[in-house]
């Protein structure tokens, strides 16, 4: 998986302030090009991107989950993970963890986390999902 950055425009910004992945995606939303580009060449165009950048905060902070709140993330390698990685940091603080570990490994290391809440794939089971909702985590 990796990010094209060649072919985009940088947004104009007061040079104190700091250009995020947001900035970059929400200027860039109107191209045509894709914005990020799996192994087996799966695409997702910057509008693409910015509308799953916008209904992820969005879906977050309706559940009541704030800026800053710590949210893991476990999910393979690739454009989805990437994905959700550059999504979240838009309004929360993202802990990628592996999703490889065994379901002992996810007991030591979650609580140290923090982590409000943990996003797994949907319709499969995840021993990263057993774990957390046996610790209160959604």
């Amino acid at each position: 998986m990796h990010f094209l950055v060649g072919s985009f425009q940088m947004p104009s910004t007061d040079p104190q302030s700091v250009l995020t992945i947001h900035d970059m995606v929400r200027a860039n939303r109107g191209l045509s090009q894709a914005a990020i580009v799996d192994d087996s060449g799966g695409e997702m165009g910057y509008g693409q991107f910015y509308e799953l950048i916008v209904r992820t905060v969005g879906t977050l902070n309706s559940a009541g989950y704030r800026r800053g709140d710590r949210i893991a993330l476990s999910l393979p390698d690739g454009a989805l993970a990437g994905a959700a990685i550059a999504s979240l940091t838009s309004g929360f603080t993202v802990i990628p963890i592996n999703p490889g570990q065994t379901p002992s490994e996810y007991g030591r290391y979650l609580p140290d986390l923090k982590a409000r809440a943990i996003v797994t794939l949907g319709g499969c089971s995840s021993a990263a999902r057993d774990v957390a909702a046996g610790m209160g985590l959604e």
